[in-house]
Formats: C-alpha cells, sequence, structure tokens
C-alpha cells in the first residue's frame, strides 16, 4: 500500500492563516494612547493618537503635577514626521512576494503627508541606506522600482537594534516610525537578541509596521511571530502578505498614525534624576476627556554641588568658641599659682617654637619650589616622547616663527621636552583602538570640539558611528592642563572608563571613550 506523503502546498496556506489570526493586530490605536515618546533636553515629548482642537491639558508624572505644557498638531511641524522603510532584500522574500512589496512601499510615499521626510534602506547583515530624507515622489519611486533582491543572510534584530540605539542618541524628537517587510525576526547566535531589542524599544517608543512574507522554513512561524510581536509592543500594525488583497490599505493604515498630538512638557528639577516614571496625561477635546498612560525614563541631570567652604567655616566657629571656652576657664582659676603659671609659659612657648619652624619650613620650600618653576616649565613626558626623532629637529623643536620655543634634556629611555612658552600649541592625536587605521589629528591651543556633524564647529569629525552625538565633548587647555568637557552627548563621556560629570584631566596615552568608540589619545 502506498503511502501518502505530505502536502507542503495546504500545510503552508493552513500555517499562514494560522499566523494571521495569531498576529492581526488592532486596526489603529484608541483616542489618547501615547503611541511614541521620547526627551529633547528637560522636556518630555508625547505623541499622542487624536485630532482636533485641545481644549483642556493636564499631565502628571508619578505623584508631581507638570504646569509647563503645550499642544500641537503633529501636521503643525515643519517635519511632521521621520518615515524608515527597511526592506529585507535577501532571496528568502520569494519571487511571488515582491511585486506586492514594491506596490505597498510605492503607496506609502505617494500617500506622505506635507513635509514628511521618508528613508528607505534594505538591509542583509547590515543596513544600506539607498535615499535618506526624501520627500520627492518621484526620487523615491526611482530608488524602489531599483531595489534587487541578493543571495545573502538577514538579520533584522541587529539591523533594528542598530537604528534604534542611533535614534535615541540623536535627541531629535521629531515623530519617528519604520516600516519593516522580512520574513521575520531572528536570533543570532553572536548577536543582540530579541529581548534586548525589546528592552530597547522601552527606552523610547517609536511605532513599528510589520509586513511579514512566509519564508516556508522550518522554524514553525516562530520568526514572524516574533517580527509581529514589534508592532503589538510599539501601538504599529502587522499584515502577512498571503492575506494583503489591497496594496492601499496598508499605506492607509500607517496614514492613520498621522492624527497625532504633539504634546511637550517642562520636566521638573526634581524629576530629573535618571528613573523610569509612570506619565499620566489627560486632553479635553470635543466636550470629552482622553487618557494616555506610558513608562518613560527620565534625563539625568547633575544636581549643583555644594559650595565646601560651608563646613571648614562651620567648624571653624565651633573651634572659636571652644577656644573661648578655654580661656574663659583659665581666667576663673587662681592667679595665685605660680607653678601653674610656669608650666603654662612653658607649653606656650614651645608651640610657638615649632609653629615658628614649621612657618620656616614651608616658606623656604615655597621659595625653592618658584625658583625652580621660573627655570623652565615641564611638559608631560608622555605628551611629548620623541618628539625631536619625529619632527627631525635634532632635538630641539621650532616655533612658528623659526625660532627655538623648547629644548631636548635627556631622561634614560626617554626624551622629554622643556618647554617655556605657556601659550604653545599641541598637537591632539586620537586613535581608534578597534580599527587603528582610523587616526585623527587637530592642533589644540585652546580648544577642540569632537562629534559627528559637520556643520557644527567640530574639529575631529567622528561620522561613521552614530553612537557620537554631534556636538559630544570638547577638548581644553586650562591652567597648564588638558581637560575634557561633555557638551551634552546623549552617550556621555568617559575617560579610563571613568564618566565625565562636568571635566576631567586628560593625559596622553589615557583612553577617551565616546559612545561606541573607544579612542587612545596621544598630545604631541
Amino acid at each position: 500500500m502506498k503511502k501518502k506523503g505530505i502536502n507542503w502546498k495546504k500545510l503552508l496556506v493552513f500555517t499562514s492563516i494560522l499566523l494571521h489570526i495569531m498576529a492581526w493586530t488592532a486596526a489603529a490605536a484608541e483616542p489618547g494612547t501615547i503611541v511614541s515618546y521620547g526627551l529633547e533636553g528637560e522636556r518630555l515629548i508625547l505623541y499622542v493618537q487624536g485630532a482636533g482642537t485641545a481644549e483642556g491639558l493636564q499631565c502628571q508624572i508619578g505623584t508631581t503635577p507638570c504646569t509647563d505644557i503645550t499642544i500641537e498638531l503633529m501636521t503643525e511641524q515643519e517635519v511632521p514626521v521621520k518615515t524608515l522603510l527597511l526592506i529585507d532584500n535577501s532571496l528568502s522574500v520569494k519571487q511571488k512576494y515582491r511585486p506586492t512589496i514594491n506596490e505597498i512601499m510605492n503607496n506609502l510615499a505617494a500617500n506622505r503627508i506635507p513635509g514628511e521626510q521618508i528613508t528607505v534602506a534594505a538591509f542583509s547583515d547590515k543596513i544600506t541606506y539607498l535615499l535618506e530624507g526624501s520627500s520627492d515622489y518621484a526620487q523615491l519611486k526611482q530608488v524602489l522600482d531599483g531595489i534587487t533582491y541578493q543571495d545573502q543572510e538577514t538579520y533584522l534584530t541587529d539591523v533594528l537594534y542598530e537604528v534604534l540605539t542611533a535614534w535615541n542618541q540623536e535627541g531629535d524628537a521629531t515623530f519617528k516610525r519604520i516600516v519593516i517587510v522580512s520574513d521575520g525576526v531572528d536570533n543570532k547566535a553572536i548577536g543582540y537578541t530579541k529581548e534586548e531589542l525589546y528592552e530597547l524599544l522601552k527606552q523610547h517608543l517609536y511605532p513599528i509596521y510589520t509586513i511579514g512574507c512566509s519564508s516556508g522554513g522550518n522554524d514553525g512561524g516562530d520568526a514572524l511571530k516574533n517580527m509581529f510581536a514589534l508592532s503589538r509592543m510599539t501601538n504599529g500594525e502587522s499584515w502577512l502578505l498571503d492575506e494583503v488583497t489591497d496594496p492601499m490599505a496598508v499605506a492607509n493604515a500607517v496614514a492613520q498614525g498621522n492624527l497625532l498630538w504633539k504634546v511637550s512638557v517642562g520636566l521638573p528639577p526634581e524629576l530629573c534624576d535618571g528613573t523610569a516614571r509612570a506619565v499620566k496625561l489627560t486632553i479635553m477635546a470635543d466636550g470629552q476627556a482622553v487618557e494616555g498612560t506610558a513608562t518613560v525614563g527620565m534625563p539625568f541631570v547633575a544636581a549643583v554641588p555644594t559650595q565646601p567652604e560651608t563646613e571648614p567655616e562651620t567648624t571653624t566657629e565651633e573651634e572659636t568658641e571652644e577656644e573661648e571656652e578655654t580661656e574663659a576657664e583659665i581666667e576663673e582659676e587662681p592667679e595665685d599659682s605660680t607653678k601653674k603659671m610656669i608650666i603654662m609659659i612653658a607649653i606656650f612657648g614651645s608651640c610657638g617654637l615649632l609653629i615658628i619652624a614649621a612657618v620656616t619650613v614651608l616658606i623656604v620650600r615655597a621659595v625653592k619650589k618658584n625658583k625652580k618653576e621660573n627655570e623652565f616649565e615641564m611638559a608631560p613626558v608622555n605628551a611629548y616622547q620623541d618628539v625631536s626623532a619625529a619632527q627631525g629637529f635634532g632635538g630641539s623643536a621650532v616655533s612658528p616663527g623659526g625660532g627655538l620655543s623648547g629644548l631636548s634634556r635627556d631622561t634614560g629611555s626617554n626624551t622629554a621636552m622643556v618647554w617655556g612658552d605657556s601659550q604653545r600649541t599641541y598637537m591632539l592625536v586620537l586613535t581608534d583602538l578597534n580599527n587603528p587605521v582610523r587616526t585623527f589629528e587637530a592642533p589644540l591651543r585652546t580648544s577642540v570640539v569632537i562629534g559627528r556633524s559637520r556643520s557644527g564647529g567640530c574639529q575631529i569629525i567622528l561620522d561613521y558611528d552614530r553612537s557620537v552625538s554631534h556636538r559630544h565633548c570638547q577638548i581644553q587647555v586650562a591652567n597648564g592642563q588638558i581637560r575634557v568637557m561633555d557638551l551634552g552627548s546623549r552617550n556621555g563621556t568617559l575617560v579610563n572608563g571613568k564618566r565625565v560629570i562636568q571635566e576631567a584631566v586628560l593625559n596622553s596615552g589615557s583612553v577617551l571613550t565616546l559612545g561606541n568608540l573607544k579612542m587612545k589619545v596621544e598630545l604631541r
């Protein structure tokens, strides 16, 4: 008797229907739903589902009511929304799905609102930006129609984690959303897990719309279920391509996300402690109250340090009172005790001699130190090692005017440059420890700004890693020291693994951490 084989076609159809039933999300967020949030300095930005004129507004963070609140329609912004179209262009996306994918993407471009900026990107194990921030339909269509499918591995989890991390560090509170076309989220063995991705989404919420296509793999549909879960977590929607009969319906559903209020809340200083807090928002519109809630991480603003002089002054005052009490007690003692008086005179005399001797020693040391400093100023050995050899001046450094600005002094195995000009120019050299080929130099006379922006006045531009802020930190010469100051960067600045709160001293050989980059510092 011949056994019947498995009808893979019917099984695939059944699996598609089952996934559709399990993963299909609600049509749109309810009015009042906080669909996205972020921070803009010390202001909390909330994007709330709704439309029309707001007649009243209340916001409470934790138990603290907030009074500095503004509200306006998202569409009133110059750039109301930034949309990322993220397309899996691997061969695992079957040929039969590709025309529908192209039609959906073109509908999204055609259905854009005034000022909307659309970025088109394809991904494999990394993201490739094909067009960034365009509002030109002809340009968008040309790029979308030109997408080709390649034989490559795709890792959506890693790519999406990279995109979200970069967005979080930009400090840009413009409403952002992502439309993903793929066969599912993965768990790369050495990459980020889906749990880490979910945790990142809690820090800053962005709506994610997912369009899934069955790959026919043996994972039981887990990849698609994991991808559709992203939409449920972020107030987005999801579709299974096998069930899409009207591609325009996808664009219309995404367009529902344009009906938003932008609410800006000034955060009281006591809330800016870096903790996560519950936010409750109530909006009165058309005679009805709508409410939205979210849990948002507050920014961290370091408290202004107290004046260190307060405690010494208090201690001094207490010591003065004790001295007065002692003197009063001495005055009350009988004056006819000659023996006690002689002892007291001897004690005070000894103390006086000790004080005079100590003061004399301090004065002599100060005079010697001052004399030594007037003779020459020794630069840090690490900052000027082998400068004469590198510059080929035979042991002397030549000043910009052509004269000698310093001289070389042998110190054993190292050569230290002895400088007489306190206003000399350093050469700041940064080397990427993970990629030593990337080395950056800039003259440092007063200050150097480091960041990712080419238009933000940066002298050293690290534009190859989005974890670096546009203006990340500033290195400056102050009071004979090289110091680094963080410029309010999203990811912070560290020196030798310690976070810079206000300023920190920087030496040649220090490791400067900017976002994900670790840069070795040399001062020449």
